[in-house]
Protein backbone atom coordinates (compact mmCIF):
# COMPACT_ATOMS: atom_id res chain seq x y z
CA UNK A 1 0.00 0.00 0.00
CA UNK A 2 1.19 3.51 -0.83
CA UNK A 3 2.62 5.07 2.41
CA UNK A 4 0.50 8.21 2.00
CA UNK A 5 -2.64 6.12 1.56
CA UNK A 6 -1.71 3.97 4.56
CA UNK A 7 -1.13 7.05 6.70
CA UNK A 8 -4.51 8.47 5.69
CA UNK A 9 -6.20 5.15 6.51
CA UNK A 10 -4.63 5.25 9.97
CA UNK A 11 -5.83 8.83 10.49
CA UNK A 12 -9.34 7.80 9.46
CA UNK A 13 -9.23 4.94 11.96
CA UNK A 14 -8.16 7.38 14.65
CA UNK A 15 -10.77 10.01 13.77
CA UNK A 16 -13.80 7.76 13.25
CA UNK A 17 -16.46 9.01 15.67
CA UNK A 18 -19.42 6.80 14.73
CA UNK A 19 -20.33 3.93 12.43
CA UNK A 20 -23.80 3.74 10.86
CA UNK A 21 -24.68 0.58 8.93
CA UNK A 22 -21.02 0.09 8.05
CA UNK A 23 -20.45 3.74 7.01
CA UNK A 24 -17.79 5.44 9.12
CA UNK A 25 -18.36 9.06 10.13
CA UNK A 26 -15.05 10.89 10.40
CA UNK A 27 -13.95 14.34 11.57
CA UNK A 28 -10.34 15.49 11.37
CA UNK A 29 -10.96 18.49 13.62
CA UNK A 30 -11.45 18.71 17.38
CA UNK A 31 -13.66 15.84 18.48
CA UNK A 32 -15.48 18.03 20.99
CA UNK A 33 -16.61 20.25 18.07
CA UNK A 34 -17.82 17.37 15.89
CA UNK A 35 -21.05 16.51 17.72
CA UNK A 36 -23.42 18.54 15.49
CA UNK A 37 -21.81 17.05 12.36
CA UNK A 38 -22.09 13.47 13.59
CA UNK A 39 -25.68 13.94 14.75
CA UNK A 40 -26.78 15.44 11.44
CA UNK A 41 -25.04 12.75 9.37
CA UNK A 42 -26.71 10.02 11.43
CA UNK A 43 -30.11 11.68 10.93
CA UNK A 44 -29.44 12.09 7.21
CA UNK A 45 -28.43 8.46 6.77
CA UNK A 46 -31.48 7.32 8.75
CA UNK A 47 -33.75 9.36 6.46
CA UNK A 48 -32.24 7.78 3.35
CA UNK A 49 -32.55 4.29 4.83
CA UNK A 50 -36.19 4.79 5.82
CA UNK A 51 -37.49 6.76 2.84
CA UNK A 52 -35.43 5.30 0.00
CA UNK A 53 -33.95 1.85 0.77
CA UNK A 54 -32.81 1.37 -2.83
CA UNK A 55 -30.67 4.48 -2.80
CA UNK A 56 -29.46 3.64 0.71
CA UNK A 57 -27.90 0.46 -0.71
CA UNK A 58 -26.01 2.75 -3.08
CA UNK A 59 -24.95 4.95 -0.15
CA UNK A 60 -23.53 1.86 1.55
CA UNK A 61 -20.93 1.70 -1.21
CA UNK A 62 -19.28 4.61 0.63
CA UNK A 63 -16.71 3.77 3.29
CA UNK A 64 -16.65 7.19 4.92
CA UNK A 65 -18.60 10.40 5.38
CA UNK A 66 -15.90 12.93 6.29
CA UNK A 67 -16.09 16.43 7.77
CA UNK A 68 -13.53 18.39 5.80
CA UNK A 69 -13.47 21.20 3.21
CA UNK A 70 -14.14 21.43 -0.53
CA UNK A 71 -11.94 23.50 -2.84
CA UNK A 72 -14.78 24.68 -5.08
CA UNK A 73 -16.39 27.72 -3.49
CA UNK A 74 -19.92 26.73 -4.58
CA UNK A 75 -19.64 23.06 -3.48
CA UNK A 76 -20.65 21.65 -0.10
CA UNK A 77 -19.65 18.09 -0.90
CA UNK A 78 -17.43 15.99 -3.15
CA UNK A 79 -16.55 12.34 -3.77
CA UNK A 80 -13.02 10.99 -3.33
CA UNK A 81 -12.66 7.65 -5.16
CA UNK A 82 -9.32 6.80 -3.51
CA UNK A 83 -10.99 6.25 -0.14
CA UNK A 84 -14.61 5.88 -1.34
CA UNK A 85 -15.55 8.85 0.81
CA UNK A 86 -18.22 11.51 0.75
CA UNK A 87 -16.50 14.72 1.87
CA UNK A 88 -18.84 17.23 3.50
CA UNK A 89 -17.89 20.88 4.00
CA UNK A 90 -19.97 21.18 7.16
CA UNK A 91 -18.53 24.57 8.13
CA UNK A 92 -19.70 25.96 4.82
CA UNK A 93 -23.15 24.39 5.23
CA UNK A 94 -23.64 26.00 8.65
CA UNK A 95 -23.32 29.42 7.00
CA UNK A 96 -25.95 28.75 4.33
CA UNK A 97 -29.71 29.41 4.29
CA UNK A 98 -31.69 27.78 7.11
CA UNK A 99 -33.07 25.18 4.67
CA UNK A 100 -29.55 23.75 4.51
CA UNK A 101 -29.63 23.12 8.27
CA UNK A 102 -32.20 20.35 7.81
CA UNK A 103 -30.87 16.76 7.78
CA UNK A 104 -32.80 16.23 4.52
CA UNK A 105 -30.43 18.65 2.79
CA UNK A 106 -27.39 16.72 3.99
CA UNK A 107 -29.10 13.49 2.92
CA UNK A 108 -29.41 14.99 -0.56
CA UNK A 109 -25.66 15.73 -0.63
CA UNK A 110 -24.84 12.17 0.45
CA UNK A 111 -27.13 10.69 -2.23
CA UNK A 112 -25.45 12.91 -4.84
CA UNK A 113 -21.94 11.82 -3.85
CA UNK A 114 -22.98 8.16 -3.53
CA UNK A 115 -24.17 8.37 -7.14
CA UNK A 116 -20.67 9.57 -8.07
CA UNK A 117 -19.36 6.49 -6.24
CA UNK A 118 -21.62 4.16 -8.24
CA UNK A 119 -20.74 5.75 -11.58
CA UNK A 120 -17.04 5.67 -10.72
CA UNK A 121 -17.32 1.94 -10.00
CA UNK A 122 -19.11 1.34 -13.30
CA UNK A 123 -17.25 3.64 -15.69
CA UNK A 124 -14.14 4.94 -13.93
CA UNK A 125 -13.31 8.54 -13.12
CA UNK A 126 -14.09 11.26 -15.71
CA UNK A 127 -11.13 12.04 -17.96
CA UNK A 128 -12.60 14.98 -19.85
CA UNK A 129 -15.08 17.77 -19.25
CA UNK A 130 -17.87 16.32 -21.39
CA UNK A 131 -17.75 13.05 -19.44
CA UNK A 132 -17.76 14.99 -16.15
CA UNK A 133 -20.77 17.06 -17.22
CA UNK A 134 -22.71 13.91 -18.11
CA UNK A 135 -21.86 12.44 -14.70
CA UNK A 136 -22.89 15.62 -12.85
CA UNK A 137 -26.15 15.69 -14.77
CA UNK A 138 -26.96 12.16 -13.62
CA UNK A 139 -26.04 12.99 -10.00
CA UNK A 140 -28.19 16.14 -9.98
CA UNK A 141 -31.17 14.26 -11.41
CA UNK A 142 -30.74 11.54 -8.80
CA UNK A 143 -30.69 14.02 -5.91
CA UNK A 144 -33.82 15.68 -7.35
CA UNK A 145 -35.62 12.31 -7.54
CA UNK A 146 -34.60 11.55 -3.96
CA UNK A 147 -35.85 14.90 -2.67
CA UNK A 148 -39.13 14.38 -4.54
CA UNK A 149 -39.64 11.19 -2.51
CA UNK A 150 -39.28 13.33 0.62
CA UNK A 151 -41.86 15.83 -0.64
CA UNK A 152 -39.44 18.52 -1.81
CA UNK A 153 -39.24 19.87 -5.33
CA UNK A 154 -35.79 21.01 -6.44
CA UNK A 155 -34.22 21.70 -9.81
CA UNK A 156 -32.13 19.00 -11.46
CA UNK A 157 -30.20 21.63 -13.44
CA UNK A 158 -26.63 22.65 -12.76
CA UNK A 159 -24.33 25.36 -14.09
CA UNK A 160 -22.47 23.66 -16.92
CA UNK A 161 -20.38 26.79 -17.53
CA UNK A 162 -18.86 26.64 -14.04
CA UNK A 163 -17.87 23.01 -14.49
CA UNK A 164 -16.25 23.71 -17.84
CA UNK A 165 -14.29 26.60 -16.37
CA UNK A 166 -13.07 24.43 -13.49
CA UNK A 167 -11.94 21.68 -15.85
CA UNK A 168 -10.20 24.16 -18.13
CA UNK A 169 -7.97 25.37 -15.28
CA UNK A 170 -4.46 23.95 -15.00
CA UNK A 171 -3.58 21.68 -12.09
CA UNK A 172 -1.56 24.39 -10.32
CA UNK A 173 -4.51 26.78 -10.63
CA UNK A 174 -6.78 24.19 -8.97
CA UNK A 175 -4.30 23.82 -6.11
CA UNK A 176 -4.17 27.58 -5.67
CA UNK A 177 -7.97 27.68 -5.70
CA UNK A 178 -7.95 25.21 -2.83
CA UNK A 179 -5.51 27.37 -0.86
CA UNK A 180 -7.79 30.36 -1.45
CA UNK A 181 -10.66 28.49 0.19
CA UNK A 182 -8.49 27.50 3.16
CA UNK A 183 -7.08 30.99 3.62
CA UNK A 184 -10.58 32.49 3.90
CA UNK A 185 -11.06 30.51 7.13
CA UNK A 186 -7.84 31.62 8.78
CA UNK A 187 -7.14 34.66 10.99
CA UNK A 188 -5.91 37.70 8.99
CA UNK A 189 -2.23 37.19 9.90
CA UNK A 190 -2.13 33.54 8.89
CA UNK A 191 -4.27 34.29 5.83
CA UNK A 192 -1.65 36.77 4.62
CA UNK A 193 1.07 34.16 5.06
CA UNK A 194 -0.86 31.61 2.99
CA UNK A 195 -1.56 34.13 0.23
CA UNK A 196 2.11 35.18 0.13
CA UNK A 197 3.25 31.56 0.03
CA UNK A 198 0.92 30.69 -2.84
CA UNK A 199 2.10 33.80 -4.68
CA UNK A 200 5.72 32.64 -4.41
CA UNK A 201 4.80 29.19 -5.71
CA UNK A 202 2.90 30.63 -8.65
CA UNK A 203 5.79 32.98 -9.48
CA UNK A 204 8.27 30.09 -9.41
CA UNK A 205 6.06 27.93 -11.66
CA UNK A 206 5.62 30.75 -14.18
CA UNK A 207 9.38 31.39 -14.15
CA UNK A 208 10.11 27.70 -14.75
CA UNK A 209 7.67 27.58 -17.65
CA UNK A 210 9.10 30.75 -19.14
CA UNK A 211 5.86 32.68 -18.68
Amino acid sequence: MNPAVRYTELMYDRNTLHVYEGIRIVSHGRKEDAGPFVNRVVKALAIIKEKDPRRFKRVQRLRFVVKSWTAAKDAVGCYNPIFRECVVDFDKITKLHKAWQRPESLAMVIVHEATHCLLSDLFGEPVDVDFQIRVEGICYREQARFMKKLGFKISADFDETTYRQNWDRTRIERVIGGFDVISERLPPGKRRAVVDGVGRVLKAVKSKNGA
